[in-house]
């Protein structure tokens, strides 16, 4: 028999103590509704009962007699499969929960995208978590985006960014949507849906120079080396290199096969292998299924920023882009380099869309950056085409 715990209801504001303490245990109104409230092995069940308090009491004594019947498990089986009632919208916090486990751990789900909105929602709980799903209005979500974007960042100075707040936004509007069509609010009352967001200003890349990208390989830690070695070969991403299997590379055939993508992919994706790399692979030891682990351990680096700051450091790198203006240097910004190397050596784009297995070429023009030197190589070779067969510029 599972155990039953009546819970009394949050005290209702300016309610005499009096008039409170006749009420039965675990029954409260809500809006025009009378509520019976209980808990179902450690789960929150509520069940309307009518729009008196008379019937609400009627219906804790059934429940009472049921439970002392053993009728419980057969008369109220509903009660188990939704712990809020239908008519009775949980809160945000509450549906939260339920998104989690439902939407972001089901059966073929990357396990990154139940990462991303677990931390995510923490932001969003604390703006929305005590608030019903149906209570949350459009005004609410236009208040959390000025006042998220005036919060302090917690790890440099000045605000959150704007593109951070419109990827909250954009998690909001992606658990109200689910919640739409889950039934659990009305159709047509998502209240982000018409919610701007803030104009994000592309972020200025300055790829490394070959031989910035030698200097680092050669002043990272030897354990780094291999990781930092295959991003600027490859322009894998972070996380790819980081989670690299043994049974994704293929030395046979040259190619590394990857399985799960940064989205949700019903098709394998080939990265090619150059002599660079498969040396690399070739005298790595092979001590867990990973190819890459701390010392000791069978499980992959969870972050190498450390080594990377400290290879951009000792290389010279990161005093140069800062006496020229440039921002610093970021881990993704070796995919960047990659792709900007191989199109200043004369590869097309469409095979540079093909190495960085994007799906169009919009997305491999935004990882296209010409260094300075490239651009003064371009100019002065238009230059010697136009000045060809004249005698230069005269006023």
């Amino acid at each position: 028999m599972p155990k039953i715990k009546f819970q009394e209801p949050p005290p209702a504001k300016k309610v005499k103590k009096a008039a409170q303490s006749r009420r039965e245990p675990g029954i409260y109104k809500r809006g025009d509704s009378w509520v019976v409230r209980f808990k179902v092995n450690g789960k929150d069940v509520r069940r309307v009962c009518g729009s008196s308090y008379e019937e609400a009491v009627l219906e804790r004594l059934k429940i009472k007699a049921s439970i002392m019947s053993g009728r419980f498990d057969r008369e109220y089986a509903e009660a188990f499969k939704t712990p809020v009632a239908s008519n009775v919208p949980p809160t945000f916090a509450e549906f939260g929960e339920r998104f989690l486990e439902e939407y972001c751990s089901a059966p073929g789900v990357k396990a990154s995208r139940h990462t991303y909105y677990f931390f995510g929602l923490r932001i969003l709980n604390e703006h929305f978590g005590h608030k019903r799903m149906d209570e949350i209005t459009r005004w609410d979500v236009e208040k959390f985006k000025s006042l998220r974007a005036k919060e302090k960042h917690p790890n440099r100075d000045g605000n959150i960014s704007g593109t951070t707040v419109n990827r909250n936004l954009s998690m909001l509007r992606r658990i109200f949507a689910v919640a739409e069509e889950w039934g659990v609010i009305e159709s047509g009352s998502n209240p982000c849906a018409v919610v701007k967001k803030f104009r994000e200003m592309p972020r200025r890349v300055e790829p490394l120079t070959v031989d910035q990208c030698h200097r680092m390989i050669a002043a990272a830690k030897p354990r780094f080396r291999p990781i930092l070695t295959i991003l600027f070969h490859t322009g894998m991403r972070k996380s790819e290199v980081l989670n690299l299997k043994w049974s994704n590379i293929d030395l046979a055939n040259r190619v590394i096969i990857l399985d799960e993508a940064k989205t949700i992919r019903n098709d394998f994706q080939y990265v090619p292998i150059d002599d660079t790399v498969a040396e690399i692979f070739e005298s790595l030891p092979k001590c867990s299924d990973f190819v890459f682990c701390p010392p000791g351990k069978k499980t992959p680096y969870k972050s190498i920023q450390s080594p990377f700051a400290l290879a951009v450091r000792k290389s010279g790198v990161a005093e140069e882009r800062r006496k020229a203006g440039m921002a610093p240097l970021r881990i993704h910004d070796t995919r960047h380099t990659a792709a900007s190397l191989a199109i200043a050596d004369g590869m097309p784009i469409e095979a540079v869309q093909s190495l960085l297995r994007h799906t169009t070429p919009a997305m491999t023009q935004r990882y296209i950056h010409f260094s300075p030197e490239y651009r003064q190589k371009v100019a002065k070779s238009l230059d010697n085409l136009l000045r060809s067969g004249t005698n230069g510029w005269h006023i």
